[in-house]
């Protein structure tokens, strides 16, 4: 009787696992599984290790972990410990990351996102993807190279007064950002904004 029970558990949980697994085609029996969200991957295992979408899921929204699949398939989140440990949980916050911010960025009332994606040739560019009547678009910024580490973060410039970086220019003109921006923020004191300006994105260094 109870062999009979055992086998009538083991086919109940078998069924409710094959349901479940064609929802999730990524999982598997094992004692290490792995489901697919989009193009990322939350593993468990026996050390309990979690990767990139125990982060990312987070707060970054669906459709943008969507767009960056179907149209920029040669880049993706990174792996958060390409960052110093401290920095990446630094920057977290409700709605950002190290390398991934949320705010009005072109003034049009609708939120628009800001991240640092890698490619498999160890470079990283900021990406902006804006929301727009049609749909979603996209403007790549800042591409560099990486060894180990990515030494630059994102966060969010509030509007108001700035001046440029400019060597051969002690008192550069004011430039007035009238929308959130985006800031690059990197060693040496980078300090580089991206901001909205006559309808297309531009970039200064900021003066410290």
């Amino acid at each position: 009787m109870k062999a009979k029970n055992l086998a009538l558990l083991y086919l109940i949980f078998f069924w409710h696992f094959s349901v479940y697994a064609k929802s999730y085609p990524g999982i598997s029996l094992s004692s290490s599984f792995s489901i697919k969200t989009d193009n990322f991957y939350l593993q468990s295992s026996h050390t309990n290790h979690y990767s990139l979408a125990a982060v990312y899921k987070r707060v970054v929204p669906k459709q943008v972990l969507y767009y960056i699949k179907s149209n920029l398939p040669d880049w993706s989140f990174p792996q958060p410990d390409l960052w110093d440990a401290k920095t990446f949980e630094y920057y977290k916050g409700s709605k950002s990351l190290a390398n991934f911010i949320s705010a009005d960025f072109n003034g049009d009332g609708v939120g628009d996102y800001a991240m640092i994606l890698t490619n498999s040739k160890k470079q990283f560019a900021v990406w902006i993807i804006t929301s727009t009547s049609d749909g979603l678009s996209r403007t790549q910024w800042y591409t560099d190279n990486y060894e180990d580490k990515i030494k630059v973060v994102l966060s969010i410039m509030r509007p108001g007064i700035y001046f440029e970086e400019i060597s051969d220019l002690p008192d550069p003109d004011p430039i007035q950002i009238k929308n959130s921006s985006i800031e690059i923020v990197g060693p040496d004191d980078l300090r580089f904004a991206i901001y909205w300006k006559l309808g297309k994105f531009t970039g200064f260094r900021i003066k410290n």
